[in-house]
């Protein structure tokens, strides 16, 4: 450890000295208060980045308290001369202390104590938090979970900066850890920068400005002032000059033209896999058929504060598989995914907006097709719930933000209140014959080449995307409409994959539900150049609540605005009292083909032989209840690998210093093991935290390190200058005499601070032991 003072060096430490003196001591000199304000600055400059994360301004009192402890901490250690590791462990200390009430005043006891809850978030935090804060979409809260992560990035990135900066032989060192800091910043923030311009023009002032005051620290040079004055206005002008040259010319140089911002979160995997949810498109005739007798009658949403006939949906799904419209998205696009949703709904809209109130009932809440699935009605600017389980909706709550769905992992409970303010989405009559589709992700045309017939014929030759997909809605209406429960009826099979989509457009009559009908009219938009997904939700009555027989089938497009549109159901399907034509089969073939589904290549969850089941959770995967063994095997997983990580590094660093030694004991004449060996008591005495100032000889080494010591430094001095012969008996006995004065430089420490000496690392830094410099 570099020491306070090099005048420090010139006298035998008391290890007694009053607390009065010891904080006396902490007084910093110029060159302190100098390398605290760059690095201040610089760790400032940096943090910036979070301002598009985060919601308010308020961060940066974490930020502030972060970087002053932080900086507090690292200054004590080095006055004080503790080791780094008492560092790391009090930043941690200070990190559960402060995370509470700046992070989560929600859990603090009386305002300001920790509670156990919130000492547990916190500790979990550092190992599970950051996955989570990439998969939250920003902005987050600023009092909030993640924001205890920017504190203790603040503690750590100042203190060692700090350190660094005052113990690092060579100047340039005291960059490294701003510099990684704001490439870390960088790392975990977002896409939409805070004027990178102005962040890298003053990362770079202040760096060449810190180097230009460290580097003639370390010299001394005979010059008069009027030479420093000149040298000092040419070094800043040409620091001017290269910043706004590049400031101006590096966004136009090769290579920087197009190039995205490099943020973890566009390849940070969502943590939500939708394959594990059933498409509620596939359960439809549950909820149409009186026959059935499942739902059709079931209430299943209260609604207040929306006129009647809105459209609400439950679910938004932009995935075809061939199998099933689904809800996964496009993997290869970050705002796909389910993400958690931070301190508001980032893009919310500004116009247009109403507010409503929605009650699951029993019949939506014991529906596992539907339980995971937050009802809406457009894009969304506000949601929260109230009731029960509030606050573990909250926490649950997943959205996705290309589609404006949410969902919620730990599902709807019966009497719970949904709070959504969002704005409805037009509608297909309202839109000009001139508009053009969308610019967002569409489906290839090999998902829908079996119908790429009917599109053809249905879409004529009209001359605009719009109307041939207004000629197909047209033909597509003039179909029947069935979901295959009535009477003689029940050859029209539900589903909708490539065999039943196949079959329903090369019929003599086109005949179908809202799931057929919905599922070819969004592949066929597609085809047309319209980016399009099918919405499965319900119709508002004019009175009581939302029933099965209300929930319908429908499309939502992109236009050439960015706008999704709203295409009705009755649009492109016709009215449900509108029966085949075709024939039945003779009767002693409908009793197979009632729960019969079409052959499929491939089940995917949500497919055809979930028709059936009011329970369809049997098609995804459970945790089945674990015996009370895994509890204690799971805890001790969570204690065991982190001290068995620690144990690890110990124990590395244990072997390298026994190999060091066992090198210099046997190795080259037995002068140089000799000389060897005063080495090892030097690094040992380094480890242990005696400072030994360079340029002394040993027998003035000797006095800072004890009596015992000086008749160690005589035999080494004579070995190597007396030009005798040393036996490798004599090097063995002075090696035997180390062992023993090793000892007594640990027995002189207090009894925490010796195994913290063993493992410690500062004899392996560049001028660890005699090396050392003294600080400036």
């Amino acid at each position: 450890m570099r020491i306070a003072r090099p005048e420090a060096s010139k006298e035998t430490r008391s290890r007694t000295r009053t607390l009065t003196a010891r904080l006396a001591s902490l007084k910093p000199s110029r060159h302190d208060q100098i390398d605290a304000a760059f690095v201040i600055g610089l760790l400032v400059v940096a943090f910036s980045g979070f301002i598009t994360s985060f919601d308010s301004l308020q961060l940066w009192v974490v930020i502030g308290v972060g970087l002053l402890i932080g900086l507090a901490t690292a200054h004590i250690a080095i006055m004080w001369e503790w080791p780094w590791g008492v560092v790391v462990v009090v930043c941690a200390l200070w990190y559960l202390l402060l995370g509470t009430p700046l992070a989560l005043p929600g859990e603090t006891i009386g305002r300001m104590i920790p509670s156990s809850r919130s000492l547990t978030i916190l500790a979990t935090l550092p190992v599970s938090g950051w996955k989570g804060m990439l998969t939250t979409l920003p902005p987050l809260a600023s009092r909030g979970t993640y924001a205890a992560l920017v504190l203790l990035l603040a503690l750590v990135s100042s203190a060692l900066s700090y350190l660094i900066a005052r113990r690092a032989p060579r100047p340039a060192v005291a960059l490294v850890v701003p510099l990684l800091t704001a490439a870390l910043v960088i790392v975990l923030g977002t896409l939409d920068a805070f004027h990178p311009r102005i962040q890298g023009l003053l990362l770079a002032l202040l760096s060449f400005g810190w180097m230009a005051n460290r580097f003639p620290r370390r010299r001394r040079l005979l010059s008069v002032q009027k030479l420093r004055r000149s040298s000092a206005v040419l070094g800043a002008g040409m620091l001017v000059a290269g910043a706004v040259g590049g400031m101006l010319l590096g966004p136009v140089l090769p290579g920087t033209v197009g190039k995205p911002r490099l943020v973890a979160r566009s390849y940070v995997q969502p943590p939500i896999d939708m394959r594990d949810y059933v498409s509620p498109l596939v359960g439809f005739r549950k909820y149409s058929s009186k026959e059935l007798g499942l739902y059709h009658d079931t209430p299943m949403l209260e609604i207040e504060g929306l006129e009647p006939r809105t459209w609400v949906r439950f679910a938004a799904l932009d995935s075809y598989n061939g199998h099933v419209w689904s809800a996964t998205g496009d993997v290869s696009d970050p705002n796909t995914g389910f993400l958690r949703l931070g301190s508001r709904v980032p893009s919310a809209p500004l116009g247009g907006l109403r507010e409503a109130t929605i009650t699951v009932l029993d019949g939506y809440a014991s529906n596992t097709d539907l339980n995971a699935w937050v009802p809406g009605f457009g894009r969304v600017a506000a949601l929260s719930f109230s009731g029960l389980f509030s606050r573990e909706h909250a926490d649950a709550l997943r959205f996705n933000l290309s589609t404006q769905q949410a969902l919620l992992p730990d599902r709807l409970k019966p009497k719970d209140t949904i709070r959504l303010t969002a704005a409805p989405l037009r509608t297909f009559d309202q839109l000009p014959a001139e508009i053009r589709p969308g610019e967002a992700r569409r489906l290839p045309d090999q998902a829908s080449d079996f119908l790429s017939s009917l599109a053809q014929t249905n879409g004529g030759d009209q001359p605009t995307p719009l109307a041939r997909l207004r000629s197909a809605a047209e033909k597509l209406r003039a179909g029947a409409w069935s979901d295959g429960s009535r009477s003689g009826e029940k050859h029209f099979l539900p589903g909708h994959g490539r065999f039943r989509l196949a079959a329903f457009a090369s019929g003599r009559e086109l005949v179908g539900s809202d799931e057929q009908y919905a599922a070819v009219f969004a592949l066929i938009a597609n085809r047309y150049g319209f980016p399009a997904r099918v919405a499965f939700g319900a119709l508002t009555p004019e009175e009581g609540p939302i029933r099965g027989k209300d929930i319908k089938a429908w499309v939502e497009i992109q236009v050439e605005s960015g706008e999704w549109v709203t295409v009705p159901t009755d649009t492109f399907t016709p009215d449900r009292s509108k029966q085949p034509s075709d024939s039945p089969q003779p009767a002693k073939d409908q009793g197979s083909s009632t729960n019969v589904p079409p052959p499929n290549p491939g089940r995917p969850p949500g497919s055809y032989g979930d028709m059936f089941d009011t329970d369809p959770a049997s098609g995804r995967i459970t945790k089945k209840d674990a015996p009370a063994g895994n509890a204690l095997l799971l805890i001790a997983l969570w204690v065991g690998a982190p001290i068995g990580g620690l144990g690890l590094i110990a124990t590395a660093i244990l072997v390298a210093k026994a190999v060091r030694s066992s090198r210099r004991r046997g190795k080259g004449e037995t002068w140089l093991r000799v000389a060897n060996g005063w080495r090892d008591l030097l690094d040992h005495a380094c480890d242990s935290g005696i400072a030994v100032p360079r340029g002394l000889t040993r027998m003035e080494q000797s006095r800072l390190l004890g009596d015992s010591a000086a008749s160690l430094a005589a035999d080494a001095d004579a070995a190597v200058f007396g030009g005798e012969h040393i036996t490798a008996e004599q090097v063995r006995d002075y090696w035997k005499q180390l062992k023993g004065a090793r000892a007594e430089l640990s027995a002189a420490l207090p009894w925490w601070r010796r195994p913290l000496a063993r493992i410690s690392l500062r004899s392996f830094l560049p001028h660890g032991s005699a090396g050392r410099k003294p600080r400036d």
